[in-house]
């Protein structure tokens, strides 16, 4: 969490801005035309990105979390019903990542499950028979198996999202149901790697490389706290026959003893006969 909260305020820090836009031709940039485009296009991205309901903030944490964690952060970029930016954090146990021949990660497919309310809330989305089944059952909190598609397609030049650069197929799994057949015109995932090695796809993390430390730090701190539980409760032993009742240890306990009990000698009865 420290690490997640450290990169976020140095890297993308929402009380300043940490993006600036350019464009490719240097010399193009020095003119005071498109000095002043670049500085309008940065204010408008900026009350688009942090405006209320796109779901920056926590996004940006919860990817920071994933990258320093398992090496791998994942954030979708979508938009919300009512057509404004939305982010969203994609965890990495139910994501599928793939490379193209430069490397570059444009292919992803994720796996999640959603209830049968969810699904029919999709206002886009075409449910099966199953899931309308369920529905009219009354059985809204029935779990129900997903999959988001999102891979590159041959871009032909027409309009229309079915014919954009990169698909986007959800459809459940149980049924293989296509829910939803659309497109992006560009690759809707960010998908970050702490470090990787050569021929590897998915990244490794810094809490990779600390676990061996984690993991003995955890082991000696283990005998030192069976060390002091030994020491403020250590084991007793006592006469069977010496106690009177259950032996009870919490402070402030008492225990019924019949003789010395610093001895351990049962003391019997005297009689005042001869």
């Amino acid at each position: 969490r420290l690490l997640a909260a450290s990169l976020h305020s140095m890297a993308t820090n929402p009380a300043s801005k940490w993006f600036v836009v350019r464009v490719l031709d240097k010399a193009i940039n020095e003119l005071e035309s498109v000095k002043k485009w670049r500085s309008h296009a940065e204010d408008a991205l900026y009350e688009e990105m942090y405006a209320p309901g796109t779901g920056i903030i926590p996004a940006l944490h919860e990817f920071y979390l994933g990258l320093g964690a398992f090496g791998t952060g994942i954030i979708f970029i979508g938009e919300t019903t009512q057509g404004g930016l939305l982010f969203q954090a994609r965890a990495l146990s139910e994501s599928f990542i793939s490379e193209n021949s430069d490397g570059v990660i444009d292919t992803l497919f994720r796996y999640w499950r959603w209830s049968v309310r969810q699904i029919c809330e999709m206002p886009d989305w075409k449910p099966s028979p199953k899931v309308l089944e369920l529905k009219e059952k009354g059985k809204l909190d029935e779990m129900i198996g997903l999959c988001h598609a999102v891979y590159p397609r041959e871009y032909t030049g027409k309009k229309g999202r079915q014919n954009m650069p990169f698909a986007s197929c959800y459809f459940e799994i149980e049924t293989c149901h296509e829910l939803e057949q659309s497109g992006f015109p560009e690759f809707p995932f960010v998908v970050a790697r702490w470090e990787k090695a050569a021929g590897e796809t998915y990244g490794r993390s810094a809490g990779m490389e600390a676990l061996p430390a984690v993991k003995m730090l955890q082991s000696i701190e283990q005998t030192v706290i069976q060390q002091l539980q030994k020491m403020v409760n250590p084991p007793r032993y006592l006469r069977d026959d010496g106690v009177m009742g259950q032996v009870r240890t919490i402070p402030g306990a008492v225990n019924y003893w019949r003789g010395d009990p610093n001895t351990g000698i049962m003391l019997e009865p005297t009689s005042d006969k001869m």
